[in-house]
């Protein structure tokens, strides 16, 4: 007579985890994430880092902080996938840094246009560098990245994607400390913190502060 052995392959919630959602990671993982640990994902543009973040925020109860791509881009990426999109919490930073960028060039070409117009007499009254006023208030890119982690519920998964564009648009050591500041947060919550960035391009030092796995 066959013996039959039955094996489960679902993995069943831990104590002081947090589940990534993707079972075979879960199971590797023994459970999950840690509560309140912080993981650097390493990788290339175009790897499959950014399949595996998406994968991640579809489990259900995500953050999910997007200077790389807009919400639009993600969400059309995932359907593509036919995968099931659960209401996600997402800061939509890259929508936000696209609308300023776009912003700010139609304000250039409004003045070009206004300055086309004048008369030289007019220009010379005016002066050579005079311009209409363009200046707005800048948005603090790092300020939201600090606020949107402060009220996240427990034993939640924030993901960062990617720390890339603080680096390009802030200093150094600003970046650390509001990442520090992140990472108490998500100790907080007991929540589970994902931080992606390009290998190799801010150096083994930085890597090696913020705990960097490729």
């Amino acid at each position: 007579m066959a013996r039959e052995a039955f094996i489960d392959t679902t993995v069943q919630t831990k104590e002081g985890f947090v589940r990534t959602g993707i079972d075979k990671l879960d199971r590797l993982l023994e459970g999950g994430i840690p509560e309140g640990f912080t993981v650097v994902l390493l990788g290339s543009p175009g790897s499959s880092t950014e399949i595996l973040v998406k994968q991640i925020a579809i489990s259900g109860t995500v953050t999910y902080i997007t200077t790389e791509e807009t919400k639009k881009e993600i969400l059309d990426t995932m359907q593509r996938f036919n995968w099931h999109i659960p209401e996600i919490d997402f800061v939509d930073i890259s929508e936000k840094y696209y609308s300023n960028v776009l912003q700010g060039e139609q304000k250039r070409v409004s003045i070009y246009e206004q300055r086309s117009k004048l008369k030289l007499k007019e220009l010379i009254e005016i002066g050579s560098t005079a311009m209409p006023s363009t200046a707005t208030a800048d948005e603090d890119f790092l300020a939201i990245l600090s606020n949107s982690t402060k009220k996240t519920p427990e034993r939640r998964i924030t993901i960062i994607n990617s720390l890339d564009f603080f680096l390009s648009q802030y200093d150094q050591d600003d970046v650390l400390r509001t990442v520090f500041a992140v990472k108490v947060n998500n100790m907080k919550n007991k929540g589970a913190l994902l931080i992606v960035m390009t290998k190799g391009v801010h150096g083994e030092l930085f890597e090696r502060k913020n705990g960097g796995t490729g």
